[in-house]
């Protein structure tokens, strides 16, 4: 049981916690500005017109709008993350901003930090990068809300998988982003299911990537590009929809999956000139 000095001690650090995290956000400073493939007026920005852009209302995503991105099955939060990275590319193309990522301290010990040779393959300077480590749930929620409404922030990212935010909190951040003209994505767990306010709900299933690229102009040779299985959940005035797309390290843009059935014909055909190359 605590004691009351005890508790009034957990208050007092809780209080500083914030009073430093708010210094630091009100320490950013910089003007934002609309990227050059974003439509006036309508605020939205292409992910892939083959595909994903067919399913979202004014066939794009809407920029300045709460999205939420979760796993399909528990091992497929990495893969979950990489893609949340790449609509994080798109959605600030353009912006020179910060890019706030809210990742609770219960998140950091499970899925550790951010690597930062990771972020530059999707187009994230991680110099962009300001990460606040709360302690709890209530802590984040205030975090995210404040790196929204906080000048020179192109874009909120949060980690956030618990009953506080809900419908109430979550609307509460949509509009946040509609009135300041900026995006919000959301990190949700595979289990949960509660109702949000948010504009998109995405579930991502980890695919096998792209043909590995052996050229001398591919920064991490013999990797190819990450794939997925995108299963637009909910799309408010869109349609749902499932799409198996991958995402270009070098134009930093979303694309089609092309099929993979070169790879075994490449493996045979290198399998014969070994023999050939025997006998």
């Amino acid at each position: 049981m605590v004691s009351a000095h005890g508790k009034a001690s957990l208050k007092k650090a809780q209080k500083q916690r914030v009073l430093q995290a708010k210094a630091v956000l009100s320490g950013l400073s910089g003007a934002s500005f609309v990227p050059k493939d974003v439509t006036p007026g309508r605020q939205s920005i292409s992910l892939d017109p083959e595909t994903m852009d067919l399913r979202l209302p004014g066939g794009g995503l809407i920029k300045n709008a709460l999205h939420e991105v979760r796993p399909f099955d528990p091992q497929d939060g990495p893969a979950a993350t990489a893609f949340l990275l790449g609509l994080a590319a798109r959605l600030s193309h353009g912006d020179a901003g910060t890019i706030v990522w809210v990742r609770s301290q219960d998140v950091v010990r499970e899925w550790g930090l951010p690597y930062a040779p990771g972020l530059a393959r999707f187009g994230i300077s991680p110099s962009r990068l300001l990460l606040i480590h709360p302690r709890n749930e209530q802590e984040a929620l205030w975090c995210v809300e404040e790196a929204v409404q906080a000048r020179g922030v192109a874009l909120t990212i949060g980690d956030i998988d618990g009953a506080k935010f809900d419908l109430t909190a979550s609307r509460r951040i949509h509009l946040m982003a509609e009135k300041v003209g900026r995006p919000v994505l959301m990190a949700r767990g595979s289990r949960w299911r509660g109702a949000t306010a948010a504009l998109t709900r995405w579930a991502i299933k980890a695919a096998s990537s792209g043909v590995p690229d052996y050229s001398a102009r591919s920064p991490v040779k013999g990797i190819g590009n990450p794939r997925w299985v995108v299963d637009l959940e909910r799309a408010k005035g869109g349609r749902p929809g499932s799409f198996h797309v991958e995402w270009n390290h070098e134009t930093h843009r979303f694309r089609v999956a092309a099929p993979l059935a070169d790879r075994p014909a490449a493996a045979s055909a290198r399998a014969a000139n070994e023999n050939i190359a025997v006998a």
